[in-house]
């Protein structure tokens, strides 16, 4: 068992100073796929805002209109 344990920290030593980062492509197609999030998120908030703005007057004039 401390065969294990002996073996289990040298590799833990071994790969505590390893990093990796991704290719510069990689990170291209994360950026890519975050702004086409970023804005499909503003085409809903415009599109809510727009709802609520032309929404509610609409439905005052047809209010009065039946009265």
């Amino acid at each position: 068992m401390k065969h294990i344990q002996n073996l289990g920290s040298a590799l833990r030593s071994k790969l505590e100073d390893l990093q990796s980062s991704p290719d510069d492509f990689v990170w291209n197609a994360i950026e890519e796929k975050l702004k086409k999030k970023r804005r499909r998120l503003l085409f809903w908030y415009f599109t809510f805002g727009l709802a609520l703005l032309v929404l509610p007057p609409l439905y005052i004039v047809r209010l009065i209109a039946t009265l």
